[in-house]
């Protein structure tokens, strides 16, 4: 009856044989249906993960309300999910001066010296982390975790903490790297200020992370701080820097010489020379991969499944045999040298935009893709390189595609912000207007839903809020498959829109993640993959 039905992934695709089955790397939600029947929580375990009792959960006020608190935020991160959240938290939290860091650019041994309790500026530090493998820390965060666990058991004395872990209940060890964080601190005597809170992929993950965020707000007296600053009170030491600003830059400048020196240095490496979509050659491809990836030849992309007729096209997914030459790959900043993977590895693949989506997004932008920039992000994570052609970094950084997760809803801000701003009383202006305040209020409705969602059939409320919500993030995907899409039908409001707005509000391309279907001690020079074409 077209209904979804729960399942795990792991169990429903049987071990042996698993991609010739019609199913095979189809999504599927393990959720919970109710009223269900559920196990009772063993008592000793629930303490022995939250041992704080109900009165010390919000006991963090300071001596004067309207001080305006240092905030530390460490994350976590394997592939930018916990990073992007913790720079959004930053965000939420203006005005209050909030520093974000990686775990791995900070020693845990100093943590409580960076706080008020040890003679330091931060009221507390907030932790978000991912969980990589079998319940393990992200491979960029185990020395961080290793080191805080071997310290003693009062080193965090009174240092204020709250955690939030996200990952996939796909997964059996759900947030356990979280979980695992969360005791740790709690052992080495830390204050916990809100209980451990877990954000799940398949179920709402980004609405939890900003309740969290919301909560971690309401306990530093977050809107009337707000509300001092647009009163102008704010204090004179506080940072009003653009997140992040762009400057374009002339072909003869210093920073565009010595790009294309470092593009120059890579292609050297490069066998072939092969050209890239629009304008970069494999060079400029290279210069642009994050640190840890690199650039390998395709040397097979071929079709598994044989397709007898049009029809049959419609019920089986198509499914791609994928081989890569692993001689010579080429990174940016490090010598040339062959990959080497085992058994149980996974790869770690970086995708890019399709060279019509990145045209039409220049276009819509008013851009050259070949115009060097130079980008200075003062509040976010970096970009791979500062300085980069506007059509480099339109295919290789920013996800172009339209969000199934929110619907580019900070997109959707900004642009009705730059229409009402504008000063423009066209007819024109005023309709497409009327229309984004219409996509937006579609998904604003459901967070109002939400609010109502407590108490006695506060179940039928929450299913009836993301049913809604899901419709209106469809609904706009459907009619925009890309970024592109979108902005062409609102000409007028993209036309206020800078391009330093638009790095700020637009996701990152994020990799995606095989597993490898070859054996290293056969094939140690290729890495094949079987891949679902969505």
């Amino acid at each position: 009856e077209g209904r979804e039905c729960p399942a795990q992934w792991s169990w429903v695709v049987p071990a042996i044989g698993g991609s010739t089955l019609p199913i095979w790397h189809h999504e599927m939600r393990d959720f919970y249906i109710e009223p269900q029947y559920e196990y009772q929580a063993e008592l000793f375990a629930v303490r022995k993960e939250c041992k704080l009792a109900e009165d010390e959960v919000f006991d963090v006020a300071g001596p004067d309300e309207n001080e305006f608190e240092s905030i530390l935020i460490l994350y976590a991160s394997v592939t930018g999910t916990a990073e992007a959240f913790a720079y959004r938290a930053k965000k939420a939290f203006r005005p209050l001066k909030v520093t974000v860091a990686s775990c791995q650019s900070i020693n845990p041994k100093t943590i409580s010296s960076l706080c008020i309790v040890g003679g330091g500026v931060y009221s507390a530090v907030l932790f978000i982390t991912s969980t990589f493998g079998e319940g393990l820390p992200p491979p960029s965060a185990e020395v961080f975790f290793k080191t805080l666990g071997s310290l003693p058991a009062s080193t965090l004395s009174d240092v204020p903490f709250a955690v939030m872990a996200i990952g996939s209940s796909i997964y059996p060890d759900f947030c356990q790297a979280g979980i695992d964080l969360n005791k740790t601190l709690a052992r080495l005597g830390g204050k916990q200020i809100l209980p451990l809170t877990k954000g799940d992929e398949v179920n709402q993950q980004e609405e939890s992370v900003l309740q969290w965020i919301t909560s971690v707000g309401s306990l530093y007296d977050l809107q009337q701080k707000q509300a001092i600053v647009l009163a102008g009170d704010s204090p004179d030491d506080m940072e009003d820097n653009d997140p992040i600003s762009v400057e374009l830059l002339p072909l003869d400048s210093d920073k565009v010489l010595a790009a294309l020196a470092d593009e120059k240095d890579l292609n050297d490496s490069i066998r072939g020379g092969a050209s890239s979509n629009i304008h970069n050659s494999s060079a400029a491809v290279a210069r642009l991969l994050p640190v840890g990836y690199k650039l390998c030849e395709v040397t097979m992309n071929d079709e598994l499944v044989s397709f007898p007729s049009e029809e049959s096209k419609k019920l089986y997914r198509s499914t791609r045999f994928v081989e890569f030459n692993l001689e010579g790959a080429v990174s940016q900043g490090e010598e040339k040298h062959d990959l080497v993977y085992e058994t149980g590895d996974h790869a770690r693949i970086l995708p890019v935009n399709e060279s019509s989506v990145v045209l039409a997004m220049c276009q819509c932008l008013d851009l050259n893709p070949e115009q060097w920039i130079h980008i200075n992000v003062e509040d976010g994570p970096a970009f791979t390189a500062s300085t980069v052609r506007v059509g480099d970094l339109m295919a290789m950084e920013l996800d172009l595609a339209t969000s199934q997760d929110d619907g580019n809803f900070p997109l959707l801000k900004c642009l009705i912000n730059a229409a009402r701003s504008s000063g423009d009383t066209s007819e024109q202006s005023s309709d497409e207007l009327t229309r984004l305040e219409d996509i937006a209020e579609l998904i604003l409705h459901s967070a109002d839903l939400a609010k109502e969602g407590r108490g006695e059939g506060a179940t039928s409320k929450a299913l009836m809020r993301e049913e809604a919500r899901k419709n209106a993030i469809n609904t706009l995907t459907e009619e925009y498959v890309t970024i592109p899409d979108l902005l062409q039908q609102f000409p007028v409001a993209t036309s206020h829109v800078s391009l330093a707005e638009v790095l700020d509000v637009l996701p990152r391309l994020k990799p995606r993640h095989y597993s490898i279907a070859s054996s290293s001690e056969m094939n140690p020079t290729k890495l094949q993959l079987s891949v679902g074409k969505l």
